[in-house]
C-alpha cells in the first residue's frame, strides 16, 4: 500500500511540474513569445503557482538549428522547455559589441574588449578608454564615480571617499560627529560611545542599520533624546528602537560586525535645527586596511580599497593619488 502511495505521489508531482492549464500572460498574437509557468508542488499533493512569466520563443537560425536575438542564447531547461535564455551574454554578441541593457550594442571598450593603446585602461561604467596616468584637463577623461567614491579632476584625476548620507529632513548641516571616526574601535559593547559638536540645543541622537532614507526613524535601532549641552552619550544611556518604537526597558544592544551609522539632529521647540551626516561604524570588529589580506572585498568607507590578487589596495584615479606608486589598469595602487 506504501509503495503505491508512493508511486500516486511522484505521478501527482509531475502532473504539478507540467501543468496542462493554458498559459495566457503572453500575448496570443505574438509567434516569438512563449510561456513558461512556474510552480511548486505542496504536501498534500496539490499545485502552487509561483510565477508565470514570458520567454522569446527560439527561431529557425541560417544553419538549419535554432537561434534567439544577439547575445541571447536558445536552451532547453530540465523540463525539456527550449526557450530563448534572458540573460545576455558577452560571448555571443558580435566583435566591437558587448552587454548593456540585456542587449548587445557597439562600444569602444568593455570586459572582453580592450583598449587598442596601452597606455588607455577601460572604464566600464561608461564603456570608454581613459590614460593610466589620469593626467586630465577635463573630468571627462576622468573614470567614472561609483557609489563609494567621488573622482574630481584638477590636473589629475583624483579619487575621494564618497560624502557620507544626508538623511532626515531638510536642516543645515551644522552638526560636527566627533565619534565615531576613522580611527574608532568598538571592541565590544560596551566600548561604544558617541561625541559631536553642535549647536546649544536639545539632541536625537539615532544609531540606524541598513538603507538610510528620508525617514531615519525608519532603519534606526537605538536612540537617545538629551537635554541642550549634552555632546556625549555612551550605549547605555540610550533605548533599544524596535520597528519604530522606543523600547526604555529593552537592554540596548547593537550588532556586531556590521556597518551602522550615527546620527545626530538637534531641535528647537519641536522644530529641527540643525543635524550631521550620518558617519559610518562597526562593532566587535574592524575596517579594512592597506596592505591586509582579502578573499573578495576590503570594507572601508573612510579609505577606498579594492581586493586584487588577495590583498586590500588603495583604489586610484591616477598615478598621483599612489605616489610614488603607480595606478594600474585595475585602478589601484600597485
Amino acid at each position: 500500500m506504501t509503495r503505491l502511495f508512493r508511486l500516486f505521489a511522484v505521478l501527482t508531482l509531475c502532473a504539478c511540474e507540467r501543468p496542462a492549464t493554458p498559459c495566457d500572460r503572453c500575448p496570443s498574437f505574438s509567434e516569438r513569445l512563449v510561456c513558461l509557468r512556474e510552480t511548486k508542488c505542496l504536501s498534500d499533493g496539490g499545485c502552487s503557482e509561483v510565477e508565470v512569466r514570458c520567454a522569446e520563443r527560439c527561431q529557425p537560425a541560417a544553419d538549419g538549428g535554432l537561434g534567439c536575438s544577439e547575445g541571447h542564447a536558445c536552451i532547453t531547461d530540465d523540463r525539456d522547455r527550449t526557450y530563448c535564455e534572458s540573460a545576455c551574454r558577452n560571448e555571443l554578441c558580435s566583435a566591437g559589441k558587448e552587454c548593456g541593457e540585456n542587449s548587445c550594442v557597439a562600444v569602444e571598450c568593455g570586459t572582453t574588449i580592450r583598449c587598442p593603446a596601452a597606455t588607455d585602461f577601460c572604464d566600464l561604467p561608461s564603456h570608454t578608454c581613459k590614460a593610466l596616468s589620469g593626467v586630465c584637463s577635463s573630468l571627462e577623461q576622468c573614470q567614472s564615480s561609483t557609489r563609494d567614491t567621488v573622482v574630481t579632476c584638477s590636473g589629475s584625476c583624483r579619487l575621494t571617499p564618497a560624502p557620507f548620507s544626508s538623511v532626515g529632513e531638510v536642516a543645515p548641516l551644522d552638526v560636527a560627529v566627533v565619534s565615531p571616526n576613522s580611527t574608532s574601535q568598538f571592541s565590544n559593547q560596551g566600548d561604544v560611545f558617541f561625541e559631536w559638536d553642535g549647536l546649544e540645543q536639545p539632541s536625537v541622537v539615532l544609531v540606524l542599520r541598513g538603507e538610510v532614507g528620508a525617514r531615519p526613524l525608519s532603519s534606526a535601532i537605538w536612540g537617545a533624546v538629551l537635554p541642550a549641552g549634552t555632546t556625549r552619550v555612551t550605549l547605555a544611556e540610550g533605548s533599544a528602537i524596535i520597528d519604530g518604537g522606543w523600547e526604555p526597558a529593552s537592554a540596548p544592544a547593537l550588532p556586531e560586525g556590521e556597518q551602522l551609522a550615527f546620527f545626530v539632529q538637534q531641535v528647537d521647540r519641536r522644530t529641527l535645527v540643525a543635524r550631521s551626516l550620518a558617519v559610518p561604524f562597526i562593532v566587535a570588529d574592524t575596517w579594512a586596511q592597506r596592505g591586509e589580506p582579502c578573499v573578495s572585498e576590503c570594507a572601508n568607507p573612510f579609505v577606498p580599497l579594492s581586493c586584487y590578487q588577495g590583498t586590500c589596495l588603495a583604489r586610484c584615479a591616477s598615478h598621483v593619488d599612489c605616489f610614488p606608486a603607480a595606478c594600474i589598469e585595475q585602478r589601484v595602487c600597485n
